[in-house]
């Protein structure tokens, strides 16, 4: 119960428009309500209890409605803001110079409007056929194609890559990665990402001197699911 004490003004002949003030936010009510033949009565109005005084309203005690055929959105889609992006996942190799992977993305996003966002990531792959990590750095780019709380998604990041091998960090070559799925948000300001995807990764291949031997595109399917917070 809450007990309020409000002016009011008659709308029309047989209405009252009471403003009422309910944790800062102000609601307006009209009333229907017939005028009261004595300087001081109660009418009762549905769960409103309303107290007249000389034609002008002292004070309304209130029971909490309940929100009826409210098509309200608890949650309006991914907020505008800076938005980090946790990834992970594994790839498997397709092609002649595919090679399985483990996969590792952390990107640091902006999130233009509900539908798109940019960032710079930055991730590590492990390659089992050779043994090697790799660390791309690369631009990010999503969209969302819904404002949703469940939305499908599509990302692709593009830069170059690194050999991290024994920490030396030398220069790889041109680096891909796509992907789609759903994103999902869990709350006001996390969402889940479930996606599948394929990444291309250009790599120096040596032969069993430890020669240069020729330079291929080594591509794999990836499924990933990732956080944004």
């Amino acid at each position: 119960m809450i007990a309020l004490s409000v002016p009011v003004s008659l709308a029309q002949e047989n209405h009252l428009e009471v403003v009422l003030s309910n944790n800062g936010s102000n609601t307006r009510e009209v009333m229907e309500a017939q005028e009261p033949e004595e300087s001081n009565q109660i009418i009762p109005f549905g769960q409103n209890v309303v107290v007249y005084e000389s034609d002008v309203l002292k004070e309304i005690t209130k029971d909490h409605p309940k929100k009826e055929n409210c098509h309200c959105k608890n949650n309006q889609g991914i907020q505008p803001g800076y938005k980090p992006i946790v990834e992970w996942g594994f790839q498997i190799g397709v092609k002649d110079y595919g090679m399985n992977r483990l996969m590792l993305n952390i990107i640091n996003g902006w999130q233009v409007s509900p539908h798109f966002s940019l960032g710079i990531g930055k991730g590590l792959r492990y390659f089992f056929d050779i043994e090697k990590f790799v660390v791309p750095v690369f631009a990010d780019f999503r969209a969302n194609f819904s404002d949703t709380n469940v939305s499908p998604y599509f990302s692709v990041g593009v830069g170059y890559s690194f050999d991290a091998t024994f920490f030396a960090f030398e220069n790889l070559d041109f680096f891909l990665n796509t992907s789609a799925g759903i994103s999902l948000m869990v709350s006001d300001r996390t969402t889940m990402h479930i996606g599948l995807g394929y990444e291309l990764q250009r790599l120096y291949f040596f032969d069993q001197r430890g020669f240069f031997d020729f330079v291929a595109n080594s591509g794999a399917m990836s499924l990933s699911i990732g956080i944004s917070f």
